[in-house]
């Protein structure tokens, strides 16, 4: 693929104009959400929003541009759905439901 495609094809991707309920949506997952990842791709569709490139957003969150990029088309496809990881199958806890509560306070 030729380099000056890539460059261009790089630099015409944007998040399409937020409404402000998408706004203010993202910004609230932002600010509020328990949990970092939501957090961090609702603010990278923000600034998105606000005209930075994926480089620049890539660089400010010390990711690869194409996991940018990824978001960015997640988030045209899904919307608010693609900020949240899918369920993934792992090990059950160890622990007791109950004993989760009490251990996190201690740490």
């Amino acid at each position: 693929m030729d380099v000056n495609f890539k460059i261009r094809y790089q630099q015409l991707k944007f998040v399409n104009q937020l409404s402000p309920l998408e706004v203010e949506t993202l910004t609230s997952c932002l600010l509020n959400h328990a949990n970092c990842r939501p957090r961090t791709r609702a603010h990278e569709i923000l600034l998105g929003n606000k005209g930075y490139s994926i480089k620049e957003i890539s660089n400010i969150f010390s990711v690869q541009r194409d996991a940018v990029s990824m978001w960015l088309n997640l988030w045209d496809k899904l919307e608010l759905s693609a900020l949240f990881d899918a369920a993934r199958s792992g090990r059950p806890s160890k622990l007791p439901h109950d004993g989760i509560y009490f251990i996190r306070p201690l740490a």
